[in-house]
């Protein structure tokens, strides 16, 4: 049977000791999609925590690896989700989490990133971290991230900013 197809019309991989049966895209990481109101978005995560003093973000550990979600600063509710991300420890290089339609995870190489996406914008951001901005969907854009002089992907976004911020609590 087909796995089956979840956000941005990704198609979920097989499930495996490593992953989760889940995909991420440009407008949605484990059918937690951009564009639809945070509150319904924030209600289907289990274990969901809005960061104290920052009502606008919130994350939760899931299968070992951080779930973040966002909405604009300074708006309610039920305002559109800017941000759905997963991101692991700089450092850490076992595969997990979803999967991008490429094949792309937390853990993996920017060598493999890079070959998966030849035509992706190398982004560089505040501080050591760098961002390959890989499609743009209807809604969002997906960015895989690392760190410079490593090659781990640790977090993979899709958002309709335009990069993922750097403190998204400052």
């Amino acid at each position: 049977p087909s796995p089956p197809a979840v956000g941005g019309g990704l198609t979920a991989p097989e499930p495996t000791p490593t992953a989760t049966a889940a995909a991420a895209g440009p407008d949605a990481i484990e059918g937690f999609a951009v564009g639809e109101p945070w509150d319904q978005v924030t209600l289907g995560i289990p274990g969901f925590q809005v960061v104290e003093g920052c009502e606008w973000w919130g994350s939760t550990p899931d299968g070992g690896y951080d779930l973040a979600v966002m909405r604009e600063q300074g708006t309610d509710e039920t305002a559109p989700t800017v941000l759905v991300g997963v991101s692991t420890a700089p450092g850490d290089a076992q595969p997990i989490g979803p999967e991008t339609a490429a094949g792309i995870r937390l853990g993996s190489t920017l060598t493999e990133a890079q070959s998966a996406y030849p035509d992706a914008e190398t982004i560089a951001a505040p501080g050591d971290l760098r961002h390959l901005r890989v499609e743009s969907g209807e809604v969002g854009s997906l960015f895989l991230t690392y760190d410079e002089g490593s090659d781990v992907i640790r977090q993979i976004t899709a958002t309709t900013l335009e990069q993922p911020p750097y403190e998204p609590c400052a």
